[in-house]
């Protein structure tokens, strides 16, 4: 116990991401949904790029913040009127994964 409490002090300050508010100046449309040939659907456009740059994917709260960006976005809406389901490949930029309901 007494070398736990020795380390503490010594831990990195835990980071916190607030969310921001940002005037978005996007085009009519953000983003596009496209089904490629290989029966994976891509998503693409400013919004794409800009999540990405803004996302760290190794945070919980970071991760949190992309996936509810996504629903606010209508951009997981989208998926699912381009046909995406259950365990379909998504490729958002340079990322895949897996589409979940």
């Amino acid at each position: 116990m007494g070398a736990v409490v020795r380390i503490l002090p010594t831990l990195p300050e835990i980071l916190v991401f607030e969310e921001e508010e940002v005037e978005e100046t996007f085009e009519t449309n953000p983003y596009e949904v496209h089904r490629n040939d290989d029966g994976t659907f891509e998503v693409s456009g400013p919004l794409t790029e800009r999540l990405l740059a803004s996302v760290n994917f190794a945070e919980q709260d970071s991760l949190n913040y992309f996936h509810r960006t996504l629903r606010a976005r209508g951009v997981i809406d989208a998926l699912r009127a381009a046909g995406a389901g259950e365990g379909d490949t998504v490729v958002f930029g340079d990322m895949e994964f897996d589409f979940v309901e």
